[in-house]
C-alpha cells in the first residue's frame, strides 16, 4: 500500500485532504504532519510515495522543508508537490522549481486535480524505484566489458518481464533487438513480435533526437532523464522521460517511461494561469471568513500588492474596517447564502485611484455543492460611467435650451399680438 505525507499547520487544510484522498485513493495511507521539522520527521521514517508541501508555514516554511528533503539521500527521491497560493503566482513556482518541487497545486485545490497528480507522482516513484534497482544490475553489467548482456539471463528476466516501464534493446542502427510487453503496450502494439518486425527510428517524432540521443551516449556511455516525444504506431505522441545506457558498445539499452498525462496536466494548468493572468478584470477567491485564497494579476496591481501580502489576509485589513462593513460584507454574505450579486459602486485604490467598478460576487460551490467562499470579479467601468454623465448633462442642457427656446418664442407671440 502506497504512503501520502500531507504536510500542513493548518488542521481544517490537513483534514480536507485527508479526507479528499482517503474518498478517492482507497489504495493509500495518508500520513499527516502539522509542522515542517515533524514532516521531515514522517518522511525519514515512513519514506512516503507522495509529499503534499504546504508553502506558507511558520517557522520552517515549505521551501525550507523541502530543501532539506531534496538534500537528504534518504528523502531526496519523494517526489513533491508544493501548494502555491494561486494560479498566477510564479514567483513562488520558480522559487519551488529550484528547490526541487516535482509539481504545483494552486489554492483552492481542484480534487480532480489533485488525485490525478498524486496518481501520476505515485506512478512515478514507482517506476524510478524500479529504475534504481534495475541500474544496480545494468552498473554491474557496464563495468564488465567482456560479458555480452543478455536478458535471458535469469537474473535479468524479472526485471525486464514484470515492468511497467518500457524497455528496449536496440542496435545503433536501429534495429530493435529486444523488447517488454510494457513497451509494446506503451506504442500500441498488441505484442512484443509486433514491435521486433519494426525498427526504432519511426517511433521518433523528430529524427534528429534520435541522432542527438545516440552521439550523447556514444560519448558519454549514458543519458539520464531525457524528455523526448515519441509516436505510437498510430501517430499519437508519447511524451517520454527515456533513460539509456551504452550497452559494450553494441546495443543501447533504454528505459522509456511515459510522461504524457504530467505534459497534459502543466498544460492544463497554463491555460488557466493564461486565462486568469490575461485578463484586465479584477479576480479573488476569498472564504467564508472574508479572506483571500487567490488573486489574479490585475488584482495585486491595482491594489500595488504582492501575491505575499493579499492571500491568507482579509477584505477588512486591506480596505479598512468601514468599506468592509458598509458595502462588502452586506453583498458577500447574501452571495454566501447562494445569491449571484452585481453592484456598481466607487472606490478609491492605491494605484488606479477613484474608479468607478462594476463588482459581481459568484457562490465558490466545492463537489458536493457546499458553498466554501465566493468569487469577485470586478470591471473597471469608469470611463463608461463618465461617457454616461456626460450625456446626461447634455440632454439636460439641450432639454434646458428648448425650453428657453419655448419660453422665448411664447413671449414673441404675445408681445407680436
Amino acid at each position: 500500500m502506497s504512503k501520502i505525507l500531507l504536510i500542513d499547520d493548518n488542521a481544517d487544510n490537513l483534514t480536507s485532504l485527508s479526507a479528499t484522498l482517503k474518498d478517492l485513493i482507497h489504495t493509500s495511507t495518508i500520513l499527516t504532519a502539522k509542522s515542517g521539522p515533524e514532516g521531515l520527521k514522517i518522511a525519514s521514517l515512513e519514506m512516503p510515495d507522495v509529499i503534499i508541501l504546504d508553502i506558507r508555514m511558520p517557522g520552517m516554511d515549505g521551501y525550507e522543508v523541502l530543501g532539506l528533503l531534496k538534500a537528504n539521500v534518504k528523502t531526496k527521491v519523494i517526489p513533491v508537490i508544493l501548494l502555491t497560493a494561486n494560479y498566477t503566482d510564479i514567483q513562488s513556482k520558480v522559487r519551488g522549481l529550484e528547490a526541487g518541487a516535482d509539481a504545483f497545486l494552486s489554492k483552492p485545490i481542484d480534487k480532480n486535480e489533485l488525485i490525478a497528480q498524486v496518481k501520476v507522482m505515485q506512478r512515478i516513484k514507482k517506476a524510478e524505484d524500479m529504475l534504481r534497482n534495475e541500474n544496480i544490475l545494468l552498473e554491474s553489467v557496464a563495468k564488465d566489458a567482456s560479458m555480452k548482456f543478455d536478458f535471458s539471463q535469469k537474473k535479468y528476466q524479472n526485471v525486464f518481464d514484470n515492468n511497467i516501464v518500457g524497455i528496449v534493446e536496440t542496435t545503433f542502427d536501429g534495429k530493435i533487438i529486444n523488447c517488454n510487453t510494457a513497451l509494446a503496450k506503451m506504442f500500441g502494439f498488441k505484442n512484443i513480435e509486433e514491435v521486433l518486425e519494426h525498427k526504432t527510428i519511426p517511433f521518433y517524432k523528430h529524427i534528429s533526437d534520435r541522432e542527438k540521443i545516440i552521439s550523447f551516449i556514444k560519448k558519454n556511455n549514458e543519458l539520464i532523464n531525457y524528455e523526448i516525444e515519441l509516436v505510437d504506431k498510430n501517430g499519437k505522441t508519447i511524451n517520454t522521460l527515456i533513460r539509456c545506457f551504452n550497452i559494450n558498445n553494441q546495443s543501447i539499452l533504454s528505459f522509456l517511461i511515459d510522461i504524457t498525462d504530467i505534459k497534459r496536466l502543466q498544460e492544463k494548468q497554463h491555460q488557466y494561469e493564461h486565462i486568469v493572468s490575461s485578463s484586465t478584470d479584477i479576480m479573488a477567491l476569498l472564504d467564508k471568513n472574508f479572506t483571500y485564497l487567490a488573486s489574479n494579476t490585475a488584482h495585486l496591481e491595482a491594489l500595488g500588492k504582492t501575491s505575499e501580502e493579499i492571500i491568507g489576509h482579509t477584505v477588512e485589513e486591506l480596505f479598512g474596517k468601514e468599506f468592509f462593513e458598509e458595502v462588502i460584507k452586506p453583498y458577500a454574505l447574501r452571495c454566501l447564502s447562494g445569491e449571484v450579486i452585481n453592484y456598481q459602486e466607487w472606490m478609491d485604490l492605491p494605484i488606479r485611484g477613484r474608479c468607478y467598478w462594476d463588482v459581481s460576487y459568484f457562490p465558490y460551490k466545492d463537489k458536493q455543492n457546499k458553498i466554501k467562499g465566493f468569487v469577485v470579479n470586478a470591471r473597471d467601468i469608469t470611463v463608461r460611467k463618465q461617457a454616461e454623465e456626460k450625456l446626461l448633462k447634455s440632454e439636460y442642457f439641450l432639454s434646458e435650451a428648448q425650453r428657453i427656446a419655448h419660453i422665448g418664442s411664447y413671449e414673441l407671440d404675445v408681445a407680436t399680438g
